[in-house]
């Protein structure tokens, strides 16, 4: 039987999508053989030891072992190294698979008592637009402290560095009511109709990180000078010994000491020059009594008054002394 030529092509058209179809389960076939089974097990991170909030995790506290996949938390941890250094949140006992949820990386949101370096202390400090830099050192920078102080008593002013690369923790901002800066027992005006509302001062604040011996240093500065953050460049960690500047070495010129007034010189008298007695002589002719003295001598000016020697000025560093031979 001879197929016409419309049967031929149906015929031909049948068996390519036959074969087709064949290919096709055959791939999909073969793609299912090479894919590896689904794990059944998983490697996850547990916690040694006990551990309160805020406790700082380490390696030595953390261990690894397997678990069926049903056991394994969603977001639990797989490497001990993943949280090396994060903090708990809430308690973690003794045996239990460490998540993503119960330790957190230290940031600003846990408080600023895990951002301070290990040994180190945070101390605040109260700046303006000009001694904070303007505003434009930010946490993790590393800047300079200097203080300037004043000395009246030898009317000299002093500038030196008091602390090199100090890390900056934070910058923050306190809010001073405006009523603070009033006379004491002065009224606040009244909020009224038409009246503008009552505004606040704001003084900007830095936190650094430093040792309790530069802690020390940084809150003398503070209160008995000024303080100006000098803003290090990035990955500058050098130390530089500097002198302290003096106004005056500044200015080239040093004004001489006021003269301080010296008192009288008392006067010396001579060896063997006795002031006159101050009882009466016996009258002249009385019984008993011998030739009339006379006058005292009247001493000579030489003898009554010894020479008097210059004032002596002795300096010790910055304070005058006068001595009187």
């Amino acid at each position: 039987m001879r197929l016409t030529r419309r049967q031929a092509i149906g015929v031909a058209i049948a068996c390519g999508v036959l074969a087709a179809l064949l290919s096709y389960a055959y791939l999909k076939r073969a793609a299912a053989l090479k894919q590896p089974a689904a794990p059944t097990t998983a490697t996850v991170v547990y916690s040694r030891v006990d551990a309160e909030p805020g406790t700082r995790v380490t390696p030595a506290m953390l261990g690894t072992r397997t678990v069926s996949i049903e056991q394994a938390p969603a977001d639990a941890v797989k490497s001990p190294q993943e949280v090396a250094g994060w903090v708990a949140v809430t308690r973690i006992s003794a045996g239990d698979i460490i998540t993503r949820s119960n330790v957190r990386q230290p940031s600003a949101a846990l408080g600023l008592a895990f951002l301070v370096p290990e040994g180190m202390r945070a101390v605040t400090v109260a700046l303006d637009q000009v001694s904070g830099v303007a505003g434009l050192a930010k946490p993790g920078d590393h800047v300079d402290v200097i203080a300037t102080f004043d000395l009246p008593q030898t009317n000299t002013t002093i500038t030196r560095t008091v602390l090199q690369d100090v890390e900056v923790l934070a910058v923050g901002s306190q809010v001073v009511p405006a009523e603070a800066e009033q006379a004491e027992g002065a009224q606040p005006p009244q909020q009224g109709e038409g009246a503008r509302p009552q505004q606040t001062k704001v003084e900007p604040t830095a936190t650094l990180a430093v040792t309790p011996e530069e802690a020390e240093k940084l809150v003398l500065a503070d209160s008995e000078g000024k303080i100006r953050l000098s803003l290090r460049r990035a990955g500058d960690h050098s130390y530089v010994q500097l002198p302290a500047a003096v106004n005056w070495n500044v200015i080239g010129y040093r004004p001489p000491p006021e003269r301080t007034a010296v008192g009288p010189v008392p006067v010396q008298q001579a060896p063997g020059w006795y002031p006159a007695p101050t009882t009466a002589p016996p009258p002249t002719g009385a019984p008993g009594a011998g030739p009339s003295p006379g006058p005292p001598p009247v001493p000579s000016p030489m003898q009554a008054r010894a020479p008097e020697k210059p004032p002596v000025e002795v300096y010790r560093g910055s304070q005058r002394e006068v001595i009187v031979p």
